[in-house]
């Protein structure tokens, strides 16, 4: 049975069924997707989506006592449950090794990058959404989420996200080195 037909159904048994058939609707409309992720649920997630055209999934998870106060945070990326890459692998001065960037122009447009560097591989997780296209304002904003992988400083692979995107880099500025001299 369609949607409507429950709905006019359930409002046509039920004595005054317009509460009732307001209930019913709810309860039959589809949950907001939500991005796959590696962080738990006692976890902060500061980026979370998954790999387009894959089963992976990249995140990065942190802690810390409250929302002010980020004390660590971590690289994932694989598939769920079962990730390739966990970077640190400790959670003590994790901090210190990763480098971010945030720009944001009247609202119109904002960036957030977050880097960080093992041996010669170095991951740029990049995320923009931009309010303007070719000048012009629009009601949807466009977005990119990528991740990028460089070796010895040259890309070589490129990995964007698909919606639905958990996008929180912003939350680890002034928690992570804006040090522009790491950036890949």
């Amino acid at each position: 049975m369609r949607r409507s037909d429950l709905m006019r159904s359930a409002g046509n048994k039920l004595k005054g069924g317009a509460p009732w058939l307001v209930l019913v609707g709810l309860l039959l409309e589809p949950a907001a997707a939500s991005p796959l992720t590696h962080c738990s649920s006692t976890e902060t997630d500061f980026f979370s989506c998954s790999i387009v055209g894959s089963k992976k999934v990249v995140s990065l998870c942190g802690g810390g006592t409250d929302a002010e106060r980020v004390t660590w945070v971590q690289y994932r990326f694989g598939r769920i449950s079962a990730p390739e890459m966990i970077y640190p692998s400790k959670e003590a001065k994790s901090l210190e090794l990763f480098g971010g960037w945030y720009e944001s122009h009247s609202g119109h447009h904002s960036m957030a990058e977050v880097w960080f560097h093992v041996g010669a591989y170095s991951y740029l997780i990049a995320s923009t959404t931009s309010f303007e296209v070719e000048g012009v304002m629009v009601d949807e904003p466009s977005k990119e989420n990528d991740l990028v992988v460089f070796k010895d400083g040259r890309a070589i692979r490129t990995f964007n996200c698909e919606e639905p995107v958990n996008h929180n880099l912003w939350g680890l500025q002034d928690h992570i080195s804006d040090d522009q001299t790491r950036r890949p």
